[in-house]
C-alpha cells in the first residue's frame, strides 16, 4: 500500500488516499509520483508543502531590473580644459555638407 495526502480518508493528522501496489516497479512508480509508504509520511509531506507555500506567499515580492549598458557618448569639446556645450547651430556646422552638382 502507498498513501497520499490530502484525500478522502480522515486521520487525526489530516486526510489521505491509498492505493495498492503489486510489484516493485509499481511501488517505484508510485513513490516517484509523490505517494508515500506510510500515512504519517504522506500527511507530513503535504503539510510541509502547505507551510512552504505560506512562507512564499508572505515573502515580499522582488522585482528584477536589468540595466542596459550605457553607450559611450561622444566627448564634449573643451576650451581651456572646460567642457563647452554646443548650440544646435554649432552642431549643424560640424556636419559635412554635400556639394550640389
Amino acid at each position: 500500500m502507498v498513501y497520499r495526502s490530502p484525500g478522502k480518508n480522515p486521520t487525526r493528522y489530516g486526510t489521505f488516499d491509498y492505493c495498492g501496489v503489486e510489484s516493485q516497479d509499481e511501488l517505484d512508480e508510485a513513490l516517484s509520483l509523490g505517494w508515500s509508504l506510510t500515512v504519517e509520511d504522506a500527511v507530513d509531506a503535504f503539510n510541509k508543502a502547505v507551510e512552504a507555500a505560506e512562507r512564499l506567499k508572505n515573502e515580499p515580492k522582488v522585482k528584477i531590473v536589468v540595466n542596459e549598458p550605457e553607450s559611450e557618448a561622444a566627448p564634449l569639446p573643451e576650451v581651456a580644459g572646460e567642457p563647452v556645450l554646443l548650440a544646435e547651430d554649432d552642431e549643424e556646422e560640424d556636419k559635412p555638407r554635400r556639394r550640389r552638382k
